[in-house]
């Protein structure tokens, strides 16, 4: 009973180490950026950044939208380079989204797939 309470405690060591503290954030500022020459489907990348232990994350925004977003709306979504749980939360201007993903699908290449929001805003608030 000793030797399994002591790795229990082991484990919950571990695992308090390998947690992301809560908080981290990134900022991308795009007020220099001009989106009057892009069209939909078009997209502008931010720079990696590092979202926890070794994960990798980028964001994509298309400011004129991609094919699933409504006329006049931009689209964002959030990239990891691994599998990963994220609870992120995005805000531009006045709007403000929170979303928590478990990103453990694949896409055909075997890389995590991303998550964002096709009306993420609208387009003339770039």
């Amino acid at each position: 009973c000793n030797q399994l309470q002591r790795r229990c405690a082991d484990l919950e060591k571990t695992c308090q180490t390998l947690q992301v503290p809560f908080g981290m954030s990134f900022s991308w500022d795009l007020s220099g950026c001009d989106f009057s020459n892009f069209s939909k489907g078009q997209k502008k990348e931010s720079a990696k950044f590092q979202i926890g232990s070794g994960i990798t994350a980028w964001i994509s925004l298309f400011p004129k939208g991609n094919t699933k977003s409504s006329p006049g709306k931009a689209a964002l979504y959030l990239w990891v380079d691994k599998f990963a749980k994220v609870k992120f939360r995005c805000r531009a201007g006045q709007e403000d989204w929170t979303l928590e993903k478990d990103f453990s699908n694949a896409n055909a290449d075997g890389t995590p797939d991303s998550w964002g929001w096709n009306d993420f805003v609208d387009s003339s608030a770039l």
